[in-house]
């Protein structure tokens, strides 16, 4: 008889809905923490796949086939196996083309830009030993004929003027971001610019670099501009006179 009157018990009742409904918010919220839980889980995960696909492809080994892609991009922080093999396709593509006097001064310039866009302080020599190591050995390739014939003077002093304005501005890049030698000092590339802006400035006022060989176009330009000599007559100017 006890029992039955405590299961009719209104309080009894009241105290055991409460309990139940207890349990089931309870379960309502665990359920709530859980999908939640997953979800954050689920975002993570993806994130830390899409970092890795990322890290991935900026690790990736550039070949010469890269630089075709508008969405590769050439930079001081590019590894150095990239650089490296960039380096050894383009320079065994000039030697080929040279085996075949094959003008290669596109495939030269294409380096230098190669070279200029990720020198770096680890490697602050790799342009300007690159282009001088050509000029001094192989210039005499810069006449060998192209798509559209043999080059006379003025196109070959505009090639080379065009390396020289790549010395200049890679030295002073050097010197600007302060790379340092193997004693540790900065590397001053003063001299340097001032040796290259008057190579420079020697050819802009040749005028060789503005006429064609033939007697009939001799005073007709041909669309070489120098476009850099006004800005190496106030660079030099500076440098004259101690600055940057």
């Amino acid at each position: 008889m006890a029992d039955k009157s405590k299961k009719e018990n209104p309080q009894f009742k009241a105290h055991k809905s409460f309990t139940k409904k207890k349990w089931l918010i309870i379960g309502v919220i665990a359920t709530i923490v859980v999908v939640v839980v997953v979800a954050i889980s689920f975002l993570l995960i993806t994130k830390i796949i899409n970092i890795s696909k990322d890290n991935s492809g900026t690790q990736k080994v550039l070949t010469v086939k890269d630089l075709d892609n508008p969405k590769v991009e050439l930079t001081p922080s590019t590894s150095k196996a990239s650089v490296d093999n960039l380096n050894k396709g383009l320079t065994a593509e000039i030697d080929n083309q040279i085996a075949a006097k094959q003008n290669p001064f596109e495939t030269v310039y294409q380096l230098a830009g190669v070279l200029d866009n990720t020198t770096n302080k680890s490697r602050p020599n790799q342009l300007t030993d690159f282009i001088q190591d050509f000029l001094a050995n192989h210039e005499n390739e810069l006449w060998f004929n192209t798509g559209s014939g043999t080059p006379d003077q003025a196109q070959v002093n505009y090639w080379k003027a065009k390396l020289y304005a790549k010395l200049v501005y890679n030295y002073q890049f050097i010197m600007l971001n302060k790379f340092t030698g193997s004693d540790g000092k900065p590397i001053v590339t003063t001299n340097d610019q001032l040796k290259y802006i008057d190579l420079y400035l020697g050819l802009a006022n040749n005028p060789e670099s503005h006429s064609r060989a033939t007697a009939e176009y001799k005073n007709a330009t041909l669309g070489y501009e120098y476009e850099q000599t006004e800005d190496f007559l106030v660079l030099k100017d500076k440098l004259a006179g101690g600055g940057q």
